[in-house]
């Protein structure tokens, strides 16, 4: 069998091999995930400018992400009221409770 060489000096992005050997993802939230880590955007205005996908497409991508728990966004109140969305990427999820 071939092998592939990477030649690679500079200006490179790490990705959890976790996150891509995970088959309840798609190709695409995969890619995403890669493109969130390398960049660090991650509002689909932002995504949407830098990426051939639309806002449907990444939403699609990013609920497959927050339904694995690579993505979890966080609601912050102040006052009771809605004050920002917070997102966390994880390289891997969270444990499950009890395991």
């Amino acid at each position: 069998m071939g092998k592939i060489r990477i030649n690679v000096k500079s200006n490179f992005t790490q990705v959890s091999n976790h996150v891509l050997h995970n088959t309840n993802l798609s190709l695409k939230a995969k890619g995403l995930y890669a493109y969130i880590v390398s960049t660090g955007l991650y509002r689909i205005s932002d995504l949407t400018a830098g990426l051939k996908e639309g806002k449907d497409a990444i939403g699609k991508a990013l609920k497959e992400l927050e339904r694995e728990e690579y993505l979890v966004r966080d609601f912050s109140r102040q006052n009771g009221k809605f004050d920002e969305m917070n997102y966390k990427l994880n390289k891997v999820p969270k444990p499950c409770k009890g395991v």
